[in-house]
This record gives structure tokens, C-alpha cells and sequence, in this order.
């Protein structure tokens, strides 16, 4: 979003954003619906009854859950949508512009981009760790520093679920093995780590008689996927930090 030129404010979860919606005015709001403390639906239940009825804010609720259970509890607490990770930045900045209502005027959506014929191609990288065309799309959408931007930031997300994961007093009890795999689930799809993903998403519904008894294995099997995807996500950033001229593409 901030690539698209948009000004980006962060809560860290429902209580926070609260606040600071208290405080400041806003076109338009992205809140995840599963969070600790206030969930995004506990907070747009309760936002729609301090705002002005003149002042709506636009709510989109974001989430990996799509049944239509959790879609009518969106829309049914205030919600004006919910879409569904993971999130295609196009689809989301062409939602934004739906309900703000806003001239947006994109730099030139062919500038900057790839022919559509050409592959990405990066040495070493493995493919069935890292799918390399959710990285082309990425800077389809941006630029080499996008791209990097972008797997930064999911180094640091995997780097504190990790820590978590790895506490020496005693293993993950289940729920927290739970939401940690449903968050890093996210993380997994938004860099092309399906392999990772399909992995989480196993974990995030994993039973209590599963998992009980057998937690090291567990966790032992997810860090080492997460081992796997550093490695190739390393050297994801070592291209990226590469000048232009170090581009390694092929025709396709």
C-alpha cells in the first residue's frame, strides 16, 4: 500500500486501533479479523457504535477464513466487506478506491513491468520451497525494493514466531501452536512459500490428541520448513541487493 502511495497507519490489534481512531480521521480501515486481545470483529462492533452516523468509516475486514459463516459476522458486525488471504495488492487498492471514492491516478500499470512472456530466473533458488512467480508478480507490482521491502518484513515476522516456537522452558501449548501456524500461514502465502503454507494450514487445525504427546515433533517439523524457506529467501535478497545490470531473466 505504501508502494501505491497511500499513508499507512499501524495497530498492533483492535484495542490499539480503537485509539488511535479516536484520535485521528481516516478514508478508510483494513482490520484482520482474528487478533489477540479485541478481534477485528469485537472492534468494528464497537467502533460503529462511537462513530458519527454522518462520519461512517469504510471497513474491510481481512482474514484466511472463507466460509460464509465467518462473512456474515463480518458484515452483521459492521463490516461494508471481507476479503481473503491471501491478499492480491491490485484486487485490495481497486476495493480501497471502490468505497473512498477517491481519484487515484497509478503510475503507468506497464511501466516498471516484466514482459508478460518472461520468467524470472534466480540460481540456486528452489522452486518447490519458493514458487519465483509470486516473486515476479511482487515486483510486478512495485520494484526491486519492493521485493525486498517484502521479504524483510517476513523475516522478522518468522523470526519472532520462531523464538516462540523455540522457548526452552516447555513446548507451544496447542492453541499457541495453533494461531502461530495460522499466522505464519499468512506470511508463507504473501512470499510464495507454498509448500510452508500447506503445512501451517494443516497445523492450524491440528487436534488436541494429535498434537499432545507428540508437540516436539511437531514444532521440530515446522522450524525445519522454516529453515528451508530462510535459505531460499536469503538468497531471494542477495539477487535483490544485486544492481540491474546483475538481473538474471529469461525469456519463457
Amino acid at each position: 500500500l505504501v508502494n501505491a502511495g497511500y499513508n499507512i497507519t499501524l495497530a498492533n490489534d483492535g484495542d490499539e486501533a480503537l485509539e488511535i481512531l479516536e484520535k485521528q480521521s481516516f478514508d478508510i480501515m483494513l482490520i484482520d479479523v482474528n487478533m489477540p486481545r479485541l478481534n477485528g470483529i469485537e472492534a468494528t462492533k464497537l467502533w460503529r457504535h462511537i462513530e458519527a452516523d454522518n462520519e461512517r468509516l469504510p471497513i474491510i475486514g481481512v482474514t484466511a477464513d472463507a466460509t460464509d459463516e465467518t462473512r456474515d459476522k463480518c458484515i452483521a458486525a459492521g463490516m461494508d466487506e471481507r476479503i481473503t488471504k491471501p491478499v492480491e495488492s491490485k484486487k485490495l487498492i481497486a476495493k480501497i478506491k471502490q468505497y473512498c471514492q477517491i481519484n487515484y491516478h497509478s503510475k503507468d500499470e506497464t511501466q516498471d513491468k516484466k514482459d508478460a512472456t518472461n520468467k524470472l530466473v534466480i540460481n540456486d533458488i528452489d522452486e518447490n520451497i519458493i514458487d519465483l512467480s509470486r516473486i515476479d508478480y511482487l515486483e510486478s507490482i512495485g520494484n526491486r525494493d519492493f521485493v525486498k521491502l517484502v521479504m524483510d518484513s517476513y523475516s522478522d515476522e518468522t523470526r519472532d514466531i520462531i523464538s516462540q516456537l523455540q522457548d526452552n522452558d516447555k513446548p507451544c501449548d496447542l492453541e499457541s501452536f495453533r494461531f502461530l501456524s495460522h499466522a505464519l500461514k499468512s506470511s508463507a502465502n504473501n512470499i510464495g512459500a507454498y509448500k510452508l503454507s500447506k503445512i501451517c494450514k494443516k497445523y492450524e487445525n491440528i487436534s488436541e490428541d494429535d498434537y499432545v504427546g507428540n508437540e516436539t515433533h511437531h514444532i521440530d517439523s515446522l522450524l525445519s520448513e522454516l529453515n528451508y524457506a530462510e535459505k531460499n529467501i536469503d538468497i531471494i535478497k542477495t539477487y535483490y541487493s544485486q544492481e540491474e545490470s546483475g538481473l538474471n531473466v529469461a525469456n519463457g
